[in-house]
């Protein structure tokens, strides 16, 4: 779901491990991973009420990980590549702001993300339609200004050749900017007067073959001549690779 720029840090990377080799036989082994959670777990985010609530991210392989909100107190075990999820219990829908900790108790890491709600959180996903702006759309403009209740996840665009494990992106007190999912999210908090959280997930012109998970070729032979098409033009995955990532798509 992101790609970034790697050079610092593969040289941070290289320069660590050399470290830790040479001090290695005198040293006891450093810790390279602290904990952490899945980057759409941030501070001001929506939890879904009424259904167990997955928590999931990464740590030491083995650690103990411990996750708490509002009064529940969930723990699990990081898996051999460092992956650790729970599920708190159903959450009743709630406005008021509360903190959810994530510690390691091997380490006592403590991370806290702040300002956590309960409510409704949907996926807006798509291409030019849903990516069309409410901020231009006259008809919405008045109600998106004096709009509450609304928070949003705006995930960034960027190009991947394979599934990723995360995406870029930051909770906001703010509905999305997007007229397709900003209408959604204003009847729907009118209707269930809870939170109403939007993950809002969208591209431009781009293809449906491109959200479709890469192993749904085997069911669908005329996405593996496709796919298999788009892996032989090396110019055409080169020129997406280097596809600008920012600005807004016009309207189709």
């Amino acid at each position: 779901m992101k790609l970034i720029d790697r050079a610092p840090l593969v040289l941070e990377a290289r320069f660590l491990a050399l470290l830790v080799m040479m001090m290695s036989a005198t040293m006891a082994p450093l810790r390279l991973a602290a904990v952490r959670p899945a980057s759409v777990f941030t501070d001001h985010m929506v939890l879904q009420r009424d259904m167990p609530v997955p928590v999931w991210g990464w740590a030491e392989p083995g650690e103990e990980v411990t996750v708490t909100f509002d009064q529940q107190s969930k723990s699990t075990v990081a898996d051999q590549d460092g992956k650790w999820q729970i599920a708190l219990d159903p959450l009743k829908g709630s406005s008021q702001p509360t903190t959810l900790g994530i510690r390691s108790t091997n380490d006592d890491t403590l991370v806290e993300l702040n300002d956590v709600v309960v409510g409704e959180v949907w996926i807006c996903s798509g291409q030019s339609n849903m990516q069309m702006a409410a901020t231009v759309t006259p008809e919405l403009k008045t109600l998106f200004e004096a709009s509450s209740g609304i928070r949003s996840f705006t995930v960034r665009r960027t190009v991947a050749f394979t599934e990723q494990d995360e995406c870029e992106g930051q909770w906001a007190v703010a509905p999305p900017n997007s007229a397709v999912a900003f209408s959604f999210a204003h009847y729907l908090r009118q209707d269930s007067d809870v939170p109403v959280g939007i993950i809002l997930s969208a591209w431009g012109s781009s293809s449906i073959e491109a959200w479709m998970p890469q192993d749904m070729t085997e069911q669908l032979p005329h996405l593996a001549t496709i796919v298999g098409e788009f892996e032989a033009d090396t110019t055409k995955k080169a020129q997406i690779a280097h596809r600008p990532t920012t600005g807004t798509a016009s309207h189709a």
